[in-house]
Protein backbone atom coordinates (compact mmCIF):
# COMPACT_ATOMS: atom_id res chain seq x y z
CA UNK A 1 0.00 0.00 0.00
CA UNK A 2 1.46 3.22 -0.92
CA UNK A 3 2.41 5.77 1.72
CA UNK A 4 0.17 9.03 1.78
CA UNK A 5 2.55 11.85 0.18
CA UNK A 6 2.58 15.62 1.53
CA UNK A 7 2.22 17.73 -2.06
CA UNK A 8 4.50 20.55 -2.38
CA UNK A 9 2.35 22.87 -3.52
CA UNK A 10 -0.30 22.07 -5.57
CA UNK A 11 -3.27 21.30 -2.63
CA UNK A 12 -1.89 24.55 -0.89
CA UNK A 13 -5.40 26.93 -2.12
CA UNK A 14 -7.69 27.19 0.69
CA UNK A 15 -10.37 29.80 1.10
CA UNK A 16 -7.58 32.05 1.85
CA UNK A 17 -5.26 30.71 -0.59
CA UNK A 18 -6.71 32.65 -3.56
CA UNK A 19 -4.29 35.68 -3.67
CA UNK A 20 -1.50 32.81 -3.67
CA UNK A 21 -2.93 30.82 -6.43
CA UNK A 22 -0.12 31.86 -9.18
CA UNK A 23 2.45 32.02 -6.07
CA UNK A 24 5.42 29.53 -5.15
CA UNK A 25 4.57 27.48 -2.56
CA UNK A 26 7.72 27.07 -0.27
CA UNK A 27 9.98 28.95 -2.19
CA UNK A 28 12.75 30.02 -0.01
CA UNK A 29 11.34 28.09 3.06
CA UNK A 30 14.09 24.61 2.72
CA UNK A 31 17.89 25.26 3.27
CA UNK A 32 19.72 24.71 0.19
CA UNK A 33 22.76 22.19 -0.33
CA UNK A 34 26.45 23.42 0.51
CA UNK A 35 28.95 24.52 -2.32
CA UNK A 36 30.35 21.23 -2.24
CA UNK A 37 26.93 19.35 -2.69
CA UNK A 38 26.09 21.70 -5.78
CA UNK A 39 29.89 20.77 -6.94
CA UNK A 40 29.04 17.79 -6.44
CA UNK A 41 26.53 17.30 -9.65
CA UNK A 42 25.92 14.42 -11.53
CA UNK A 43 27.75 14.06 -14.72
CA UNK A 44 24.17 14.03 -16.87
CA UNK A 45 23.92 17.65 -15.89
CA UNK A 46 26.35 18.72 -18.39
CA UNK A 47 25.01 19.76 -21.67
CA UNK A 48 21.44 20.03 -20.65
CA UNK A 49 20.46 23.00 -22.62
CA UNK A 50 22.98 21.94 -25.81
CA UNK A 51 19.51 21.75 -27.75
CA UNK A 52 17.95 25.58 -27.28
CA UNK A 53 14.29 24.10 -28.43
CA UNK A 54 13.54 27.76 -29.56
CA UNK A 55 13.78 29.06 -25.81
CA UNK A 56 16.45 32.32 -25.83
CA UNK A 57 18.72 32.62 -22.52
CA UNK A 58 17.08 33.32 -19.59
CA UNK A 59 17.11 37.42 -18.28
CA UNK A 60 18.13 37.80 -14.30
CA UNK A 61 16.38 40.41 -13.13
CA UNK A 62 18.19 43.22 -11.27
CA UNK A 63 17.93 43.62 -7.42
CA UNK A 64 14.84 41.07 -7.33
CA UNK A 65 14.92 37.82 -5.12
CA UNK A 66 11.31 36.63 -5.53
CA UNK A 67 10.19 35.35 -8.53
CA UNK A 68 7.41 36.69 -10.31
CA UNK A 69 3.66 36.23 -9.22
CA UNK A 70 2.53 35.99 -12.78
CA UNK A 71 3.11 36.99 -16.24
CA UNK A 72 0.61 37.90 -19.73
CA UNK A 73 1.70 38.46 -22.96
CA UNK A 74 -0.31 40.89 -25.71
CA UNK A 75 1.72 39.58 -28.48
CA UNK A 76 5.05 37.80 -29.09
CA UNK A 77 7.71 40.06 -27.51
CA UNK A 78 5.61 41.98 -26.06
CA UNK A 79 5.11 40.85 -22.46
CA UNK A 80 4.90 41.91 -18.77
CA UNK A 81 5.29 40.39 -15.31
CA UNK A 82 4.83 41.41 -12.12
CA UNK A 83 6.15 39.73 -8.40
CA UNK A 84 6.35 40.36 -4.81
CA UNK A 85 9.56 41.59 -2.48
CA UNK A 86 9.87 45.42 -1.13
CA UNK A 87 7.28 47.56 -2.86
CA UNK A 88 6.35 44.54 -5.70
CA UNK A 89 7.97 45.04 -9.22
CA UNK A 90 6.61 44.67 -12.78
CA UNK A 91 9.21 44.54 -15.70
CA UNK A 92 8.20 44.39 -19.39
CA UNK A 93 9.12 43.47 -22.40
CA UNK A 94 8.92 45.24 -25.85
CA UNK A 95 9.63 43.88 -28.76
CA UNK A 96 11.84 41.40 -27.59
CA UNK A 97 13.67 43.28 -25.32
CA UNK A 98 13.13 42.93 -21.84
CA UNK A 99 13.56 46.57 -19.49
CA UNK A 100 14.40 46.99 -15.97
CA UNK A 101 11.79 46.04 -13.11
CA UNK A 102 10.11 48.98 -11.93
CA UNK A 103 7.87 49.76 -8.39
CA UNK A 104 4.47 49.14 -8.50
CA UNK A 105 3.13 52.63 -9.19
CA UNK A 106 1.42 54.06 -5.81
CA UNK A 107 2.81 51.70 -3.72
CA UNK A 108 5.90 53.53 -2.67
CA UNK A 109 3.52 55.71 -0.57
CA UNK A 110 2.64 52.44 2.29
CA UNK A 111 4.28 52.31 5.06
CA UNK A 112 5.76 48.93 4.88
CA UNK A 113 7.65 47.41 2.63
CA UNK A 114 5.74 44.58 1.40
CA UNK A 115 3.47 45.13 -1.45
CA UNK A 116 2.64 41.70 -3.50
CA UNK A 117 1.17 42.04 -7.41
CA UNK A 118 -1.02 38.75 -7.24
CA UNK A 119 -1.60 38.84 -10.73
CA UNK A 120 -1.78 40.78 -14.53
CA UNK A 121 -3.38 40.70 -17.73
CA UNK A 122 -2.16 42.62 -20.90
CA UNK A 123 -3.89 43.22 -24.18
CA UNK A 124 -3.31 45.51 -26.95
CA UNK A 125 -2.36 49.29 -25.21
CA UNK A 126 -2.77 48.18 -21.71
CA UNK A 127 -2.49 46.17 -18.45
CA UNK A 128 -4.14 45.65 -15.38
CA UNK A 129 -2.29 44.59 -11.97
CA UNK A 130 -3.91 43.26 -8.90
CA UNK A 131 -2.68 42.15 -5.56
CA UNK A 132 -2.08 43.42 -1.95
CA UNK A 133 -0.33 46.11 -0.60
CA UNK A 134 0.07 47.09 3.90
CA UNK A 135 -1.74 50.98 4.12
CA UNK A 136 -0.25 53.54 6.55
CA UNK A 137 -2.12 52.05 9.54
CA UNK A 138 -0.20 48.32 8.78
CA UNK A 139 -3.59 47.09 7.55
CA UNK A 140 -3.46 44.19 4.49
CA UNK A 141 -5.37 46.28 1.60
CA UNK A 142 -6.33 44.53 -1.93
CA UNK A 143 -5.50 46.87 -5.08
CA UNK A 144 -5.66 47.59 -8.64
CA UNK A 145 -3.70 49.53 -10.62
CA UNK A 146 -3.90 49.97 -14.84
CA UNK A 147 -1.73 50.97 -17.74
CA UNK A 148 -2.64 52.77 -20.51
CA UNK A 149 0.07 53.19 -23.67
CA UNK A 150 2.97 52.63 -21.05
CA UNK A 151 1.47 54.71 -18.62
CA UNK A 152 0.35 53.94 -15.08
CA UNK A 153 -2.48 55.13 -13.24
CA UNK A 154 -3.31 55.51 -9.85
CA UNK A 155 -3.20 52.54 -7.50
CA UNK A 156 -7.09 51.82 -6.65
CA UNK A 157 -8.56 50.05 -3.77
CA UNK A 158 -11.69 47.88 -4.45
CA UNK A 159 -15.38 49.17 -4.71
CA UNK A 160 -17.30 48.38 -1.33
CA UNK A 161 -14.67 45.65 0.45
CA UNK A 162 -14.39 48.10 2.98
CA UNK A 163 -18.00 47.09 4.75
CA UNK A 164 -16.81 43.28 4.12
CA UNK A 165 -13.29 43.88 5.42
CA UNK A 166 -13.68 43.99 9.04
CA UNK A 167 -10.58 41.98 9.61
CA UNK A 168 -8.13 44.59 7.87
CA UNK A 169 -6.43 41.46 5.85
CA UNK A 170 -7.30 41.48 1.95
CA UNK A 171 -5.76 40.82 -1.20
CA UNK A 172 -6.37 40.05 -4.28
CA UNK A 173 -4.82 36.81 -6.09
CA UNK A 174 -6.73 36.60 -9.56
CA UNK A 175 -7.52 38.45 -12.82
CA UNK A 176 -9.01 37.40 -15.81
CA UNK A 177 -10.09 40.21 -18.89
CA UNK A 178 -11.30 39.06 -21.67
CA UNK A 179 -10.68 42.43 -23.13
CA UNK A 180 -10.01 46.15 -22.20
CA UNK A 181 -12.08 47.56 -19.53
CA UNK A 182 -14.00 44.04 -18.82
CA UNK A 183 -12.14 42.43 -16.40
CA UNK A 184 -12.86 40.08 -12.96
CA UNK A 185 -10.52 39.97 -10.11
CA UNK A 186 -11.13 37.47 -7.07
CA UNK A 187 -9.45 37.30 -3.82
CA UNK A 188 -10.15 37.10 0.22
CA UNK A 189 -10.94 38.99 2.89
CA UNK A 190 -11.54 38.42 6.73
CA UNK A 191 -14.46 39.25 8.88
CA UNK A 192 -14.47 40.96 12.18
CA UNK A 193 -13.98 37.69 13.81
CA UNK A 194 -10.91 37.04 11.43
CA UNK A 195 -12.74 33.95 9.52
CA UNK A 196 -11.93 34.32 6.24
CA UNK A 197 -14.02 34.77 2.60
CA UNK A 198 -13.21 34.55 -1.20
CA UNK A 199 -14.70 37.34 -3.16
CA UNK A 200 -14.94 38.89 -6.95
CA UNK A 201 -15.32 42.47 -8.07
CA UNK A 202 -16.01 42.58 -11.88
CA UNK A 203 -15.10 45.85 -14.12
CA UNK A 204 -17.55 46.54 -17.01
CA UNK A 205 -17.06 49.02 -19.71
CA UNK A 206 -13.82 50.46 -17.39
CA UNK A 207 -15.88 50.99 -14.61
CA UNK A 208 -15.32 48.77 -11.16
CA UNK A 209 -17.96 47.44 -9.51
CA UNK A 210 -18.18 46.45 -5.68
CA UNK A 211 -16.68 43.21 -4.32
CA UNK A 212 -19.10 40.70 -3.52
CA UNK A 213 -18.74 37.43 -1.05
CA UNK A 214 -18.39 34.32 -3.05
CA UNK A 215 -21.03 31.90 -0.79
CA UNK A 216 -19.83 28.66 0.55
CA UNK A 217 -22.21 25.67 -0.02
CA UNK A 218 -23.81 24.25 2.96
CA UNK A 219 -25.69 21.38 2.97
CA UNK A 220 -24.10 19.57 0.20
CA UNK A 221 -24.62 15.11 0.05
CA UNK A 222 -22.85 14.39 3.24
CA UNK A 223 -21.53 17.20 4.25
CA UNK A 224 -21.13 17.37 8.53
CA UNK A 225 -23.26 20.20 10.09
CA UNK A 226 -21.64 23.21 10.83
CA UNK A 227 -18.77 22.87 8.44
CA UNK A 228 -17.78 25.24 5.95
CA UNK A 229 -16.96 24.52 2.44
CA UNK A 230 -13.31 25.36 0.99
CA UNK A 231 -12.69 27.39 -1.83
CA UNK A 232 -10.56 25.87 -4.54
CA UNK A 233 -9.48 27.58 -7.41
CA UNK A 234 -11.31 29.40 -9.60
CA UNK A 235 -12.19 30.99 -13.30
CA UNK A 236 -13.79 33.96 -14.84
CA UNK A 237 -14.07 34.30 -18.28
CA UNK A 238 -16.55 37.33 -18.54
CA UNK A 239 -17.38 39.57 -15.96
CA UNK A 240 -20.74 38.10 -14.10
CA UNK A 241 -19.80 34.91 -14.56
CA UNK A 242 -17.31 32.27 -12.67
CA UNK A 243 -17.01 28.75 -12.39
CA UNK A 244 -15.25 27.71 -9.17
CA UNK A 245 -14.29 24.34 -7.35
CA UNK A 246 -14.04 23.31 -4.03
CA UNK A 247 -14.24 20.80 -1.08
CA UNK A 248 -16.05 20.02 2.16
CA UNK A 249 -15.92 17.84 4.76
CA UNK A 250 -17.33 14.23 5.11
CA UNK A 251 -17.29 11.79 7.86
CA UNK A 252 -14.18 10.21 7.53
CA UNK A 253 -12.71 13.11 4.51
CA UNK A 254 -13.41 15.13 2.05
CA UNK A 255 -15.37 15.65 -1.50
CA UNK A 256 -15.31 17.90 -4.01
CA UNK A 257 -17.90 20.56 -5.30
CA UNK A 258 -18.43 22.74 -8.18
CA UNK A 259 -20.23 26.47 -8.25
CA UNK A 260 -21.33 28.98 -10.60
CA UNK A 261 -21.93 32.53 -11.36
CA UNK A 262 -24.19 33.67 -14.07
CA UNK A 263 -25.06 36.65 -15.35
CA UNK A 264 -23.66 38.43 -11.58
CA UNK A 265 -26.03 35.52 -9.80
CA UNK A 266 -24.42 32.54 -7.79
CA UNK A 267 -26.15 29.19 -8.22
CA UNK A 268 -26.85 26.46 -5.97
CA UNK A 269 -23.32 24.37 -5.49
CA UNK A 270 -23.03 20.61 -6.54
CA UNK A 271 -20.88 17.72 -5.81
CA UNK A 272 -18.26 17.34 -8.92
CA UNK A 273 -20.03 14.33 -10.90
CA UNK A 274 -18.38 11.09 -10.52
CA UNK A 275 -16.05 12.36 -7.93
CA UNK A 276 -17.51 10.74 -5.40
CA UNK A 277 -18.00 7.40 -6.27
CA UNK A 278 -13.88 7.69 -7.80
CA UNK A 279 -13.21 9.44 -4.15
CA UNK A 280 -13.03 6.26 -1.96
CA UNK A 281 -10.20 7.64 0.01
CA UNK A 282 -11.79 10.88 0.94
CA UNK A 283 -9.39 12.72 -0.10
CA UNK A 284 -9.31 14.84 -2.79
CA UNK A 285 -8.31 18.31 -4.66
CA UNK A 286 -9.19 20.48 -7.85
CA UNK A 287 -5.68 22.40 -8.35
CA UNK A 288 -6.28 24.21 -11.68
CA UNK A 289 -9.39 25.26 -13.27
CA UNK A 290 -9.89 27.35 -16.91
CA UNK A 291 -13.08 28.56 -18.59
CA UNK A 292 -12.24 29.77 -22.16
CA UNK A 293 -16.13 31.24 -22.07
CA UNK A 294 -19.28 31.54 -19.54
CA UNK A 295 -19.90 27.79 -19.08
CA UNK A 296 -16.92 26.09 -20.46
CA UNK A 297 -14.30 24.81 -18.64
CA UNK A 298 -11.75 22.04 -17.74
CA UNK A 299 -10.49 21.27 -13.90
CA UNK A 300 -8.32 18.62 -12.82
CA UNK A 301 -6.56 17.61 -9.75
CA UNK A 302 -6.43 14.28 -8.00
CA UNK A 303 -8.75 11.79 -5.43
CA UNK A 304 -7.80 9.10 -3.05
CA UNK A 305 -8.96 5.58 -3.83
CA UNK A 306 -9.56 3.02 -1.06
CA UNK A 307 -6.27 1.19 -1.49
CA UNK A 308 -4.82 4.75 -0.40
CA UNK A 309 -3.55 5.17 -4.25
CA UNK A 310 -3.48 8.83 -5.78
CA UNK A 311 -5.26 9.53 -8.92
CA UNK A 312 -5.28 12.13 -11.36
CA UNK A 313 -8.71 13.22 -12.49
CA UNK A 314 -9.89 15.51 -15.13
CA UNK A 315 -13.02 16.99 -15.76
CA UNK A 316 -15.41 19.09 -18.25
CA UNK A 317 -18.14 21.47 -17.89
CA UNK A 318 -19.92 22.02 -20.80
CA UNK A 319 -22.42 24.80 -21.61
CA UNK A 320 -23.21 25.18 -17.90
CA UNK A 321 -23.45 21.49 -17.11
CA UNK A 322 -20.75 20.03 -15.31
CA UNK A 323 -19.93 16.45 -17.33
CA UNK A 324 -18.29 13.29 -15.08
CA UNK A 325 -14.66 13.58 -13.39
CA UNK A 326 -12.49 10.65 -15.32
CA UNK A 327 -9.20 9.71 -14.56
CA UNK A 328 -6.47 10.82 -16.83
CA UNK A 329 -6.05 8.49 -19.71
CA UNK A 330 -2.47 7.20 -19.93
CA UNK A 331 -1.49 7.73 -16.21
CA UNK A 332 -1.16 4.42 -14.01
CA UNK A 333 -3.68 2.91 -11.74
CA UNK A 334 -2.25 2.02 -8.55
CA UNK A 335 0.08 4.85 -8.56
CA UNK A 336 0.34 8.45 -7.12
CA UNK A 337 -0.79 11.46 -9.96
CA UNK A 338 -2.57 14.79 -10.30
CA UNK A 339 -3.01 17.53 -12.53
CA UNK A 340 -1.65 20.92 -11.48
CA UNK A 341 -1.46 22.67 -14.41
CA UNK A 342 -4.21 23.44 -16.73
CA UNK A 343 -4.87 26.05 -19.79
CA UNK A 344 -8.11 25.70 -21.83
CA UNK A 345 -8.05 28.59 -25.18
CA UNK A 346 -11.16 27.64 -25.84
CA UNK A 347 -14.32 25.41 -25.14
CA UNK A 348 -13.05 21.72 -25.37
CA UNK A 349 -9.59 22.35 -26.00
CA UNK A 350 -6.92 22.16 -23.30
CA UNK A 351 -4.02 21.17 -22.05
CA UNK A 352 -2.67 19.74 -18.75
CA UNK A 353 0.53 19.17 -16.77
CA UNK A 354 0.93 16.42 -13.85
CA UNK A 355 3.21 14.48 -12.58
CA UNK A 356 2.63 10.65 -12.19
CA UNK A 357 4.51 8.61 -9.46
CA UNK A 358 4.46 5.10 -11.02
CA UNK A 359 7.79 3.49 -11.00
CA UNK A 360 8.68 1.32 -13.71
CA UNK A 361 11.20 1.71 -16.28
CA UNK A 362 9.03 3.73 -19.05
CA UNK A 363 8.09 6.37 -16.02
CA UNK A 364 10.16 6.54 -13.54
CA UNK A 365 9.29 7.86 -9.77
CA UNK A 366 8.51 11.19 -9.81
CA UNK A 367 7.93 11.51 -13.99
CA UNK A 368 5.66 14.97 -15.82
CA UNK A 369 3.40 14.80 -18.09
CA UNK A 370 1.47 16.35 -20.75
CA UNK A 371 -2.26 15.50 -22.06
CA UNK A 372 -4.12 17.36 -24.40
CA UNK A 373 -7.87 17.77 -24.77
CA UNK A 374 -9.45 18.21 -28.67
CA UNK A 375 -12.43 18.86 -29.11
CA UNK A 376 -14.01 17.66 -25.95
CA UNK A 377 -11.86 14.28 -26.38
CA UNK A 378 -9.19 13.79 -23.59
CA UNK A 379 -5.94 12.35 -25.38
CA UNK A 380 -3.59 10.09 -23.58
CA UNK A 381 -0.87 11.64 -21.21
CA UNK A 382 2.98 11.17 -22.54
CA UNK A 383 5.52 12.21 -20.61
CA UNK A 384 7.42 15.26 -21.23
CA UNK A 385 10.05 14.59 -23.80
CA UNK A 386 13.56 14.67 -22.35
CA UNK A 387 12.54 14.65 -18.79
CA UNK A 388 13.24 11.36 -17.68
CA UNK A 389 16.79 11.94 -18.65
CA UNK A 390 17.11 15.01 -16.97
CA UNK A 391 15.14 14.00 -13.63
CA UNK A 392 17.79 11.60 -12.00
CA UNK A 393 16.66 12.27 -9.10
CA UNK A 394 13.03 11.31 -9.48
CA UNK A 395 11.78 15.05 -8.03
CA UNK A 396 9.70 17.08 -11.25
CA UNK A 397 7.02 19.02 -11.06
CA UNK A 398 4.85 21.34 -13.56
CA UNK A 399 4.57 24.54 -12.28
CA UNK A 400 2.39 26.27 -15.31
CA UNK A 401 1.06 25.63 -18.75
CA UNK A 402 -0.07 27.95 -21.44
CA UNK A 403 -2.07 27.31 -24.69
CA UNK A 404 -2.85 29.10 -27.93
CA UNK A 405 -5.06 26.28 -29.01
CA UNK A 406 -5.51 22.45 -28.76
CA UNK A 407 -1.97 21.62 -29.83
CA UNK A 408 0.29 24.59 -29.13
CA UNK A 409 1.22 25.00 -25.48
CA UNK A 410 4.65 26.30 -23.80
CA UNK A 411 5.02 24.44 -20.23
CA UNK A 412 7.91 25.24 -16.98
CA UNK A 413 8.41 23.54 -13.88
CA UNK A 414 11.80 22.24 -12.15
CA UNK A 415 13.76 18.72 -12.31
CA UNK A 416 15.84 17.08 -9.94
CA UNK A 417 19.37 16.75 -11.62
CA UNK A 418 20.69 14.16 -8.51
CA UNK A 419 19.48 13.01 -5.32
CA UNK A 420 19.88 15.53 -2.41
CA UNK A 421 17.74 14.78 0.02
CA UNK A 422 16.19 16.20 2.15
CA UNK A 423 17.36 19.28 0.66
CA UNK A 424 15.91 20.89 -2.54
CA UNK A 425 17.80 19.86 -5.43
CA UNK A 426 15.85 21.05 -8.57
CA UNK A 427 16.74 22.95 -12.06
CA UNK A 428 14.45 25.21 -14.03
CA UNK A 429 12.68 23.20 -17.19
CA UNK A 430 10.66 25.14 -20.18
CA UNK A 431 9.64 23.21 -22.92
CA UNK A 432 7.09 23.35 -25.64
CA UNK A 433 4.55 21.69 -28.43
CA UNK A 434 4.27 23.30 -31.66
CA UNK A 435 1.67 22.18 -34.16
CA UNK A 436 0.93 18.60 -32.08
CA UNK A 437 4.58 18.08 -31.51
CA UNK A 438 6.48 18.10 -28.11
CA UNK A 439 9.92 19.75 -28.12
CA UNK A 440 12.73 18.07 -25.84
CA UNK A 441 12.84 19.73 -22.23
CA UNK A 442 15.21 22.07 -21.19
CA UNK A 443 16.67 23.16 -18.40
CA UNK A 444 16.57 27.26 -19.12
CA UNK A 445 19.68 28.62 -20.38
CA UNK A 446 21.25 30.74 -17.85
CA UNK A 447 20.22 29.63 -14.74
CA UNK A 448 22.67 26.23 -14.54
CA UNK A 449 26.13 28.12 -13.98
CA UNK A 450 24.46 30.25 -11.49
CA UNK A 451 21.46 28.24 -9.96
CA UNK A 452 24.72 27.00 -7.65
CA UNK A 453 22.75 26.12 -4.70
CA UNK A 454 20.81 24.03 -7.14
CA UNK A 455 17.31 25.34 -6.32
CA UNK A 456 15.53 26.84 -8.83
CA UNK A 457 12.38 26.45 -10.64
CA UNK A 458 9.89 27.75 -13.49
CA UNK A 459 6.83 29.08 -12.24
CA UNK A 460 4.65 30.94 -14.53
CA UNK A 461 3.89 31.16 -18.19
CA UNK A 462 2.27 32.57 -20.75
CA UNK A 463 2.12 32.03 -24.52
CA UNK A 464 0.47 33.89 -27.40
CA UNK A 465 -0.22 33.13 -31.00
CA UNK A 466 0.48 33.00 -33.86
CA UNK A 467 1.64 29.49 -33.25
CA UNK A 468 3.42 29.26 -30.38
CA UNK A 469 5.29 32.53 -28.61
CA UNK A 470 5.78 32.39 -24.92
CA UNK A 471 7.58 34.35 -21.89
CA UNK A 472 8.38 32.77 -18.99
CA UNK A 473 9.16 33.38 -15.23
CA UNK A 474 11.16 31.58 -12.48
CA UNK A 475 14.11 31.92 -9.50
CA UNK A 476 17.39 30.42 -9.08
CA UNK A 477 19.13 30.15 -5.94
CA UNK A 478 23.41 31.62 -5.91
CA UNK A 479 25.23 30.14 -3.25
CA UNK A 480 26.96 34.06 -2.89
CA UNK A 481 24.27 36.10 -3.57
CA UNK A 482 21.08 34.07 -2.83
CA UNK A 483 18.04 34.11 -4.80
CA UNK A 484 17.39 35.88 -8.17
CA UNK A 485 13.98 36.25 -10.10
CA UNK A 486 14.14 35.41 -14.42
CA UNK A 487 12.54 35.61 -17.00
CA UNK A 488 12.83 33.76 -20.28
CA UNK A 489 10.91 34.41 -23.68
CA UNK A 490 10.62 31.94 -26.76
CA UNK A 491 10.04 34.39 -29.93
Amino acid sequence: MAARKRLRSVAAVAVLGLAGVLAVTGFGTQRSPTRGDARALPAARAGVTAAASGWDKAVTLRGQTVPPSAISCSSPGNCTADGPGGKGYVVSQVRGKWGSPEVIPGTARTRHPSASPGDIVCFSGGCVVVGSYTDTAGHSQAFIVSQAHGTWGKLIWVPGLARLDLGHNASLGQLWCPSAGNCTAAGSYTDAKGAGHPFVVAEVHGSWGSAVQVPLPTGLPGQLGGTTAGLGPISCPAPGDCSATGSYTVNGGDQLYVISLADGTWGSAIPLPESAAQNTGLEAFVNAISCPSPGNCAAGGYYWTSTQFQDAFVANEVNGTWQDAIIVPGTSDNSDAWISSISCPSANNCGAGGIDDYENTERPFGSVFVVNEVRGVWQNALPIPGTNALNIGDDASVSAISCTNAWNCGLGGYYTPGNAEPYPYWEAFVVSEVHGTWSTAIEVQGTGTENTAINASTTVISCVAPSLSCAAGGYFDNNNTGYHAFVVSKP
